[in-house]
């Protein structure tokens, strides 16, 4: 049943033909009549009836008419307001620095850039990377920006919310995310439905070069290597039976990349091991804010993380 078929539905029968309603409808009458029989056809139940006297509705046809008459006004309504929202967006200009973790780049960059542009092409987004956002506020506090993106572990959390409002920030839940485990095909664990504890310690990770000890490493063997970026990480562990850890959100579109070659598998856990990462929205209060900043941040809140 498509929409259409009932606002023809509901012209025919205002109309009391099926002849006048093709005409206020500019098609044709086998047009009309067809799209009728198709939804007559679909219901099961005849809708109209014909006589000398034009068309009336059967039982079924008046019950289905008086709620297609809602639903186009409903839809007429929302028209309405969507025309004049769009009438009425403002003209926004400016520069938009926001500084995050780099697993929040992604989702920026690739989600709330795109959304951007399309409502307002007038902001400029720059988006900064910080691995430092993971474990304090001095990126943030340091630069120009005035929203964030950082994260840290739940038993941090208090610290975390804590520490923004000391320093005058607004800090916002954005997400909550369980990391995993990310193996190269020729592993020997790469087989496994989940991992262990036990099957960490077999492991040797690999994580940033710029990054301070990462809270999981304690879990793994020891340090396979230190590396600059996401993409040499992930590169590094396809060829190789180190290990490497992310948050799903970070390592999507790497490993829609890697899967298809089979290079990469992403394992979860069978115990606690690796405990959630909470991610939060950092910004200054909204009042000292932009009308870029503004409407940036409203578009942040608009997009959850994930």
């Amino acid at each position: 049943m498509r929409f259409i078929q009932l606002i023809y539905l509901a012209e025919i029968i205002d109309q009391g033909s099926i002849s006048s309603a093709a005409k206020n409808l500019y098609i044709s009458q086998s047009a009309l009549s067809q799209s009728l029989a198709g939804l007559e056809s679909e219901l099961g139940v005849e809708l109209i009836r014909r006589s000398k006297m034009g068309v009336k509705p059967t039982y079924f046809g008046q019950r289905i008419y008086d709620d297609s008459k809602g639903l186009i006004a409903a839809f007429n309504d929302c028209e309405a307001r969507w025309n004049e929202m769009l009438r009425e967006r403002p003209e926004v200009v400016g520069t938009v620095e926001i500084i995050c973790t780099p697993g929040a780049n992604d989702f920026l960059s690739d989600v709330v850039l795109e959304e951007l542009q399309n409502a307002y092409p007038n902001i400029e987004l720059i988006i900064r990377r910080s691995p430092e956002m993971q474990t304090d506020f001095s990126p943030f506090l340091s630069s120009q920006c005035s929203i964030g993106v950082g994260a840290c572990v739940d038993s941090a959390k208090e610290w975390f919310q804590s520490e923004a409002e000391m320093n005058g920030l607004e800090c916002d839940f954005f997400s909550r995310e369980v990391p995993m485990v990310l193996l190269g095909s020729r592993s020997s664990l790469a087989e496994k439905e989940s991992l262990t504890k036990e099957d960490l310690k077999t492991l040797d990770v690999v994580y940033y070069s710029y990054s301070p000890t990462p809270w999981f490493l304690h879990l793994f063997r020891g340090t396979a290597a230190r590396l600059p970026n996401k993409e040499s990480i992930v590169k590094y562990v396809a060829g190789s039976e180190a290990a490497a850890v992310f948050t799903p959100s970070t390592i999507r579109k790497e490993l829609t990349t890697y899967k298809r070659s089979l290079r990469l598998v992403p394992l979860s856990f069978e115990d606690t091991a690796l405990v959630p990462v909470l991610h939060y929205l950092v910004h200054k209060p909204e009042e000292q804010l932009s009308q870029a900043e503004r409407y940036t941040l409203q578009m942040i809140r608009f997009r959850p993380y994930s």
